[in-house]
């Protein structure tokens, strides 16, 4: 009898492996005591001011963080601060954040993910429990820092994309009745999967884990799913919306992996059996050292990034949300090929597939068959049309038409911001630019409170 839901079936090793998921962590993250004060407690806040934080591991959450912010100014509230944790590479926050020009608080990140090797609460639970205590400690120590920079900020809405240390230190610290907080991430859906979506070890557990992660935001904020599913309390894809694909566009494949392996496995077929009139660019976080086919390795870098997609026929990636999100939105194909050990990407690829089953593909490692499929699809027949059509639809009309759960409705202000808009539409720098066009406008002053490794000293003031 196969399990279904609840996970009736004798002997099946689902639910007991999500209980002990469960209990295990729970056991570390219990609320803030009857007799405990709230650091926030005074704390107030303007309806017309917001906050955006993020959490800094890869680019997803940053990327729909600074869409976020673009939407939101649209509609006049006034960005009052950024929040991300240490995770946040110190590049990405020269280019994307720190020319807003609004006070930036970082704060140790629990970690999650590891590129090299997986979902760390699974694939290394000391290494997660530790660094979940480290970060405990931390709020506590320094709740009175972190309490300056919100009563600075005087923001009425905290936007949250799965900033999970932040989330913890507000259910430490509840939020006074004039500061609402909206947690919004893609992976609130996956907690809506049931062990019939599950199927390895690593997926149930994963799962399990997300689940608990889940409950700490809610204990703070509304958490809204990010997705195509559509309804009532989620939100389509905070996303750029690319170009359509053009007829008789030059084949160009690109690749994102989140480790060499699958970069190598992709050059060493490509070596064997090269393709004639196609390009291959692979981004990772160190390219490699020789590649030995037609494949272009580079380094991970959002403008080349940007550029080579603008012109892509395909893409193939470790089964992240956005880029698969925008691939659709361009109508090409997508082979997503999960990181092995990450059980977030496991579910992503199963959920995308079935979202999309004309333009995503799923598979546990790279063959010529996939190859084949991506560089032959055919791109103008109506099933993958209907279905990047449909998605384009829905980010279209959060962009146009707004939501309840981002700002509220209604079209969206003329302002500076149909500059930064027109911009971000041409490239990734010229977000950062007409961000620091609009921060020198509005002559803000920078202030960068930053606690951890991106600062060394402890509490840092810019």
């Amino acid at each position: 009898m196969a399990c279904a839901g609840g996970c009736p079936a004798p002997g099946c090793f689902k639910a007991p492996i999500a209980s002990f998921s469960k209990c295990a962590i729970g056991m570390a993250i219990k609320g803030p005591s009857s007799e405990s004060v709230s650091a926030m407690a005074n704390v107030r806040g303007d309806p017309n001011r917001f906050v955006v934080a993020f959490c800094g591991s890869g680019t997803g959450h940053l990327t729909q963080a600074m869409k976020a912010v673009e939407l939101l100014q649209a509609r006049g509230l006034v960005l009052a601060g950024v929040a991300t944790d240490t995770d946040a590479s110190e590049k990405m926050l020269d280019e994307m954040v720190r020319p807003l020009g609004v006070p930036l608080l970082i704060i140790p990140a629990i970690e999650l993910v590891d590129t090299e090797k997986g979902f760390i609460p699974l694939v290394n639970p000391p290494r997660f429990f530790t660094s979940l205590m480290r970060a405990q400690d931390f709020l506590q120590k320094n709740a009175s820092d972190i309490q300056q920079f919100f009563a600075h900020a005087n923001a009425g809405n905290i936007y949250n994309m799965y900033h999970l240390t932040l989330a913890r230190f507000f259910q430490l610290n509840p939020l006074p009745p004039s500061i609402l907080v909206t947690h919004m991430a893609a992976q609130f859906g996956l907690c809506a999967l049931t062990f019939d979506d599950t199927r390895t070890f690593i997926e149930v557990g994963g799962k399990a884990v997300m689940d608990v992660m889940a409950s700490i935001f809610t204990a703070s904020g509304q958490t809204v799913p990010i997705g195509p599913q559509g309804g009532d309390g989620s939100l389509p894809p905070i996303i750029h919306l690319p170009t359509p694909l053009q007829p008789k566009t030059p084949r160009l494949i690109l690749c994102y992996f989140l480790v060499q392996t699958n970069a190598k496995k992709l050059d060493e077929l490509l070596a064997k059996q090269p393709l004639a009139d196609c390009e291959f660019h692979c981004f990772t976080a160190k390219p490699l050292a020789a590649p030995k086919s037609q494949l272009h390795s580079h380094q991970k870098q959002r403008a080349l990034f940007q550029e080579l997609f603008a012109k892509c026929t395909g893409v193939i990636v470790s089964a992240g949300n956005e880029t698969v999100w925008e691939a659709v939105c361009r109508g090409v194909p997508v082979l997503t090929i999960p990181t092995e050990g990450h059980s977030e990407q496991l579910l992503n690829a199963a959920v995308h597939a079935r979202n999309f089953p004309t333009l995503v593909r799923q598979a546990p490692r790279i063959t010529p068959d996939d190859i084949q499929w991506l560089t032959n699809f055919k791109s103008s027949s109506q099933t993958a049309l209907a279905e990047s059509a449909a998605l384009r639809e829905k980010v279209t009309g959060l962009q146009t038409r707004g939501s309840p759960l981002l700002g509220g409705g209604g079209a969206p202000r003329r302002s500076l911001n149909d500059h930064i808009s027109n911009a971000a539409a041409a490239s990734a720098q010229a977000i950062v630019d007409a961000a620091a066009a609009a921060a020198e406008t509005a002559k803000g002053v920078g202030r960068s409170i930053s606690f951890g490794k991106n600062s060394g000293k402890g509490v840092e003031i810019i």
